[in-house]
């Protein structure tokens, strides 16, 4: 179970490294060793997933398989995978602050692709037993990906082949930072969306799983409804579960699922928790979230299954946004830490939930999370009176707030700021480690391009203080 700690929130990709993006290499023990010296404990990654739309990890072809853009060539050439021409092909000689995915994915691809074409008999028999292992999703994954890639008959049934390698890669190279985090003190959060894509292996595998017209198709697509921030609400298009029918066998899709994540990662975030209360379900085909209805979800049935298996899992319920009492209920009787965020609470009163000294024991506080902007740049964006206000609660004085950098008053002012609160979990992005702006936010809900592609120095890194970040742990009782 959690105890009181601190982490840092960085995506895979961000990392720095030679190929284009963050991998599963060299340069992921460097951070690690990073945040061992910042005195976290945690280290809180977004989903891992092979991306299916807008390079988005929240969308995905599959709920189980890992992003092909993750493996690293460095460790496929010290595995004797590919050779040493094959290593340099990969390396990525363009600039190194932001993923260029149309460019490095087919870099990638072909790196995979040059590996699996030599081959050798003792690497089949591991990927024969990793798939033997993994068979309830793998095959289907696998297949489905040949079909995506235009594959047909035999030549299908090698290019699953290939995708099966693919995997048997990228578990063994991310199994080997997780066991390098656990040595240096460091676990790893996961992250899981409630959903996934209907262009997906599971969808196409399990039609029965999902809510779904005559001809397999979603008859109803996920989203929320209008509120303060949307006047037709979001819609996502996620294909929705069919509850009455995972529970025949008593949601064994999702038991794999929550049982996968908890092999890959130490914990694990559940994205949109109170779709597990009741989701937001909206007719396939229209064109906002207006014409929704609330349809209650599984709740405990589902969760009482999930803490018989594992009663001890540290798990994090995303529920922000706004709420129910049935939600607020189904958190209490999980036990599961909730989520509070530092840059809501200056839009309101002093009263706002989301103010340090409101909180309760049982949380996860954030500066920001992925969709949020960094905090420097909440600063130079909000309006004067939430800008005024956040300084005076947080003692920032005249324009300290405008000052960047990794000695950024206005982010080691909000961090202070949690650290200090009864939170269990503190947790801060990079970005406001090192000072960013505006121009390094990760993601903006709703806009479907320009996301994702942030990436961290080797320069960012070095100029970190390491002796704040350790002192600020070790005065707050989160070391």
């Amino acid at each position: 179970m959690f105890t009181r700690s601190s982490g840092l929130l960085a995506h895979v990709t961000m990392l720095p490294g030679p190929y284009g993006s963050g991998t599963f290499g060299r340069e992921a023990e460097e951070f690690v060793d990073l945040l061992a010296d910042c005195g976290f404990t945690w280290w809180q990654v977004l989903p891992l997933s092979h991306p299916e739309l807008e390079n988005s990890p929240y969308t995905a072809y599959s709920a189980f398989a890992l992003n092909p853009l993750l493996a690293d060539p460095g460790v496929m050439l010290e595995d004797g995978l590919i050779t040493e021409e094959e290593e340099r092909a990969a390396r990525w000689q363009g600039g190194e602050y932001a993923v260029d995915f149309d460019i490095v994915n087919i870099m990638r691809r072909n790196t995979l692709e040059a590996a699996f074409s030599h081959i050798t008999p003792a690497v089949k028999r591991r990927v024969t037993n990793f798939v033997k292992k993994h068979e309830y999703w793998l095959p289907d994954y696998a297949r489905y990906m040949a079909k995506e890639d235009g594959f047909e008959g035999k030549d299908a049934e090698k290019r699953a082949k290939y995708h099966e390698f693919v995997q048997w890669v990228l578990d063994s190279q991310w199994k080997r930072v997780k066991k390098y985090a656990n040595s240096k003190g460091i676990m790893i959060m996961g992250d899981m969306p409630i959903y996934i894509s209907a262009n997906s292996s599971d969808m196409w595998a399990h039609p029965d799983l999902f809510l779904t017209d005559r001809k397999g198709n979603p008859s109803k697509i996920a989203g929320v409804p209008p509120d303060f921030f949307s006047e037709d609400g979001q819609l996502w298009r996620n294909p929705l579960y069919n509850w009455k029918n995972m529970e025949k066998d008593g949601y064994e899709w999702w038991i794999r699922r929550v049982g996968k994540a908890l092999e890959d990662y130490d914990g694990v975030r559940i994205d949109h928790f109170r779709g597990f209360s009741a989701f937001w379900a909206v007719p396939a085909g229209e064109e906002t979230a207006r014409n929704g209805k609330w349809i209650k979800g599984p709740g405990m049935k589902l969760f009482g299954k999930i803490k018989e298996l594992w009663p001890e899992a540290d798990i994090i319920a995303e529920d922000l946004g706004v709420l129910d009492q049935d939600v607020y209920d189904l958190i209490e009787a999980t036990g599961y830490p909730g989520m509070k965020i530092l840059q809501f609470a200056f839009n309101s009163d002093a009263e706002a939930d989301a103010l340090p000294h409101n909180f309760e024991k049982n949380i996860a506080a954030y500066t920001g999370t992925h969709d949020n902007d960094t905090t420097l740049g909440f600063f130079y964006s909000a309006p004067d009176n939430v800008r005024q206000y956040a300084c005076r609660h947080l003692g920032i004085r005249g324009d300290e707030w405008r000052e960047g950098g990794a000695y950024s008053p206005a982010c080691r002012a909000a961090a202070r700021c949690l650290w200090e609160s009864v939170a269990l979990l503190a947790i801060v992005p990079y970005q406001d480690i090192v000072g960013w702006g505006s121009d390094t936010r990760f993601n903006v809900p709703g806009v479907p391009a320009g996301n994702w592609s942030v990436r961290i120095t080797r320069e960012s890194m070095a100029t970190v203080d390491r002796a704040f970040w350790k002192q600020l742990n070790a005065d707050t009782a989160r070391i």
